[in-house]
C-alpha cells in the first residue's frame, strides 16, 4: 500500500509565535548582571508582558526548596535560563498557553495562521537569522515565544483551516484513485500498490525505538535489519544484546549497514554482532570522488509479517527523542499486511546486491515466495484489483 501520512503539527519546532498585546518594556538583567529569578517573579513576568496568554501550568511547582531557580541570560537579553538539573520536559511543563483566547484576539481562523501573521510583524535579525524576541524567553521553549503544545486539544481546523471537518473522499479528484496512473507508477518504481494494511505513524524515537525493539524480541524466524549506523551507546546496546538473544535462539538476524559509517562511529557495534555469527553486509558505495554516496535505507522487518521503515539510526540522539528535547525529530512508519512483504522483497534485493561473501538467505526467500503467492490468490496483490480497490470511497 502506497499510503500518504499526514504530516504532523510539529509546534515545538515550527517557527510559530503568538500575537500578544503590550509586549514592550526594557529586558530586566544586563550582560554584567547574570540576575537570579525565582518561578513566582517569572510566572509574573510572563503573565504581565502576554496579558494573561502564558500562565503556570497544572504541572507548577508551589514555592518549596525544591522550585526550579531561574537566570537571566546575561550573554543573551531574550533568553531565561532554567538550571543544569533539570530537563527540558520538566522546564516545558511549568507554562501554559492559551491558544484558543491568543487565536480569538488575532481575530484570524486558525492557529497557524495567526502564529504566521505574528512572526510577519517581528524585527528579523538577518546575522542571527531569528526573529527578535519580544520578551526573555525560556531557553528550552527553542525559537518559540510560548511554552510548547505538546496535545493538539481541539479539532484540526482550529490549528489549520485546510483540515476540514466536511471532508468527503467520495468527492476526491485526484490521479491517485486512477488505476491507469498507478500502474504507470508501478513501471516507473518497480513497486506495486497493495490493499489490506495497517499503517501507524510511530513519531520520534520514544515510540519507534520501542516497536523496533518489540519486532526484535517477538522475531521467530527472521528479523531483517537495514540500517545507516548502529552505535553501541545506551539503547544501542539494548538492542544489540537483544538480536544476539534471538540469533542464539535460532532466528534468522541479519543486518545491511553502511561501511564508511561502520569505521567510523560503528564499528564496536557491528563487530558485538559479528563475532555472534550474526551476517552483516556491508556497502561500500561511497568513494572519494562520491562523498554524497552512502546506504540510507531503514528497515526492520519480523518474520515477514511486521516492518518498520523511515530515517532514523540506532543511537541514543535519535531513540530517546521526544518531538521537544531538542533530539533528532523524525517519523517511522509501522505497517503490517502485504506491504511488509514488499519491503521484504525490498531487503532480499539488497542482501544478494551488498552481501560480498554472497550468503543464501534461505528463509527469507521461502517467507517471500509463500507470502506473494498467498496475497495474490486472495486478492490484496494485483493489478488488476486497482479499479475495485480504488473506486471505494
Amino acid at each position: 500500500m502506497r499510503t500518504s501520512i499526514p504530516i504532523c503539527l510539529g509546534l515545538c519546532a515550527a517557527s510559530l509565535s503568538c500575537r500578544i498585546a503590550d509586549v514592550g518594556g526594557a529586558y530586566p538583567g544586563a550582560m554584567e548582571d547574570p540576575k537570579k529569578v525565582s518561578f513566582r517573579e517569572l510566572a509574573r513576568y510572563y503573565n504581565e508582558r502576554t496579558n494573561g496568554l502564558i500562565t503556570p501550568s497544572g504541572k507548577s511547582p508551589e514555592q518549596s526548596p525544591d522550585t526550579p531557580v531561574f537566570t537571566w541570560d546575561p550573554y543573551d537579553k531574550t533568553r531565561v535560563l532554567a538550571e543544569f538539573s533539570r530537563t527540558s520536559d520538566e522546564i516545558q511543563d511549568l507554562f501554559e498557553f492559551d491558544e484558543m483566547r491568543f487565536v480569538r484576539k488575532s481575530g484570524i481562523g486558525d492557529f497557524l495562521s495567526a502564529a504566521l501573521e505574528f512572526y510577519t510583524d517581528l524585527p528579523f535579525d538577518g546575522k542571527k537569522q531569528a526573529h527578535l524576541r519580544p520578551y526573555r524567553c525560556l531557553d528550552y521553549w527553542g525559537s518559540l515565544f510560548f511554552p510548547p503544545i505538546k496535545q493538539l486539544k481541539e479539532p484540526l481546523p482550529f490549528y489549520h483551516s485546510g483540515f476540514s471537518n466536511d471532508f468527503d473522499p467520495r468527492t476526491a479528484q485526484s490521479a491517485y484513485f486512477d488505476p491507469h496512473f498507478q500502474k504507470m507508477l508501478d513501471d516507473e518504481t518497480q513497486t506495486e500498490l497493495t490493499y489490506g494494511n495497517k499503517v501507524r505513524a510511530l513519531f520520534n524515537g520514544v515510540e519507534s525505538y520501542r516497536e523496533k525493539l518489540r519486532l526484535a524480541n517477538e522475531a521467530k524466524k527472521f528479523l531483517y535489519v537495514a540500517v545507516m549506523t548502529i552505535v553501541a551507546d545506551s539503547t544501542g546496546r539494548e538492542l544489540i544484546s537483544t538480536m544476539v538473544n534471538r540469533k542464539r535462539a535460532g532466528v534468522d538476524v541479519r543486518l545491511i549497514t553502511d561501511d564508511f559509517y561502520t569505521f567510523s562511529v560503528a564499528d564496536l557495534a557491528v563487530g558485538v554482532l559479528e563475532r555472534e555469527g550474526i551476517p552483516v553486509a556491508h556497502v561500500a558505495d561511497k568513494r572519494l570522488n562520491q562523498t554524497d554516496r552512502m546506504f540510507h535505507n531503514k528497515l526492520w522487518i519480523r518474520d515477514g509479517e511486521e516492518a518498520i521503515l523511515g530515517g532514523m539510526n540506532i543511537l541514543d540522539y535519535e531513540n530517546t527523542s521526544n518531538g521537544f528535547n531538542f533530539l533528532n525529530r523524525d517519523t517511522d512508519i509501522l505497517v503490517e499486511g502485504p506491504a511488509a512483504t514488499s519491503l521484504l522483497a525490498s531487503f532480499v534485493t539488497l542482501w544478494k546486491r551488498y552481501d560480498r561473501e554472497e550468503r543464501h538467505i534461505t528463509p527469507g526467500d521461502s517467507a517471500l515466495v509463500h507470502r506473494l503467492a498467498g496475497e495474490r490468490s486472495s486478492g490484496v496483490r494485483g493489478s488488476e484489483h486497482y479499479a475495485r480497490w480504488l473506486g471505494n470511497p
